[in-house]
């Protein structure tokens, strides 16, 4: 009996045949028109089927649609090194060192300069790191390689892994931190000697001005020195030939009163 009905799966009403308003959709799940209509959602409320054609995916920057990288961190879509190049320089403005190829569903490890195995959080951060396992997951949850399947001896070994990266990221972090330091101890350095040497022909040009200042205000001293000079030698002269002229007129005096 229940083969010659489909329950519909967000409405408990049985779709007999006789009935109008119902659709079939592209998965071959069929509803009533009214309550299909109340779904939200784009996709099959059964098997989630997506109805409409998803948008293809672009650059964030240049929008070509070709050779495109996804970062599993932060979810910026970039051209390849062969485009433009958006996907590696969003690594290395923002150190997010993975980034998945959408063509191929990979993961590229910016840092190793290689694919990726597999990625895993890291208990310590909730930093994705990389496991490197040569195991691969069977039925029995054991790998073709035959190892042992002591799901705590895995958890310790993957623990200690982790804990390796982690101390390694620590390590470089520091490391990276410590030339960091120095580069920026040597900008201020840099900076500082600059500005002393900004300041100190600051210091220069303004003694010169004033140097200049003084200098032509002595000059100028000078020259009205020089011009009281030739004054007073002029005067000299002028007194000391009125002087002769009053003995040449005191002595033609005196010969007059002899003569008379």
């Amino acid at each position: 009996m229940h083969s010659l009905f489909n329950f519909f799966a967000i409405y408990a009403e049985r779709l007999d045949q006789d009935l109008g308003g119902i659709l079939t959709t592209i998965c071959n799940h069929s509803f009533h028109c009214s309550c299909i209509s109340k779904w939200t959602d784009s996709s099959c409320p059964v098997c989630r089927y997506c109805q409409q054609q998803p948008e293809s995916s672009t650059c964030f920057v240049c929008e070509t649609s070709e050779n495109l990288w996804i970062c599993v961190i932060c979810g910026f879509v970039g051209c390849g090194r062969y485009k433009e190049g958006h996907a590696i320089r969003h690594w290395k403005e923002t150190q997010h060192c993975y980034s998945l190829e959408l063509d191929t569903q990979r993961v590229w490890n910016y840092v190793e300069d290689n694919y990726v195995h597999r990625l895993i959080q890291s208990k310590t951060d909730g930093k994705l790191v990389e496991l490197n396992s040569r195991c691969i997951p069977g039925d029995d949850n054991c790998g073709i390689c035959g190892c042992s399947a002591d799901f705590g001896i895995s958890e310790t070994l993957l623990d200690s892994k982790v804990e390796a990266i982690v101390n390694e990221y620590n390590d470089l972090l520091r490391s990276q931190l410590e030339s960091q330091k120095i580069y920026f101890e040597s900008l201020l350095l840099e900076a500082r000697e600059e500005t002393e040497k900004e300041i100190s022909e600051a210091v220069q040009k303004v003694i010169r001005s004033k140097v200049q200042k003084m200098q032509a205000k002595l000059d100028k001293c000078m020259k009205e020195k020089k011009f009281h000079d030739d004054i007073k030698e002029n005067l000299d002269k002028n007194v000391k030939m009125l002087k002769d002229k009053k003995e040449a007129t005191e002595e033609f005096r005196v010969m007059i009163k002899l003569n008379s």
